[in-house]
């Protein structure tokens, strides 16, 4: 039988880790820093955060871009995100070749971009046996 200082003790740990956990968002962990005029390749399927800070109102293009043959399994899709993780914008296939392409006015701060292929994986084949490639481009044009 569990004392009722164990079982205490228990819920307090539980709660410190599940407050740590909720403390620092997803998108802050694991994004991926962004520059102007960079273009990063991804090269697996899953759901991938980029960050980008302004320093001054500008207007941003991000895009991805997918290799010659890939358009029916790599559909990049995205969702432009604000400091707090509020969705501020998205894009499906606005781009050529069903990718996504985002143009958006944006203040001066910190800005995630959420990419996501909704098509990988999807259980019929293997992750392994497929090529996800694709790149996401920054470009700032300043007011």
């Amino acid at each position: 039988m569990m004392s009722h200082y164990l079982r205490v003790l228990m819920v307090m740990t539980l709660l410190a880790l599940l407050a740590g956990c909720a403390a620092s968002a997803p998108h802050e962990q694991r994004a991926i820093s962004l520059q102007d005029g960079d273009e990063i390749e991804v090269v697996s399927a899953g759901a991938r955060y980029f960050t980008f800070t302004l320093d001054s109102p500008s207007t941003v293009v991000l895009e991805s871009h997918t290799h010659v043959g890939q358009q029916t399994q790599v559909i990049p899709n995205a969702r432009l995100l604000d400091a707090e993780g509020q969705q501020v914008a998205r894009a499906w296939d606005g781009g050529r070749g069903h990718n996504f392409r985002l143009e958006q006015h944006l203040e001066p701060g910190v800005w995630f971009l959420h990419v996501m292929n909704p098509f990988a994986c999807d259980g019929e084949r293997r992750c392994s046996d497929l090529d996800y490639r694709y790149r996401v481009s920054l470009d700032v044009i300043p007011d």
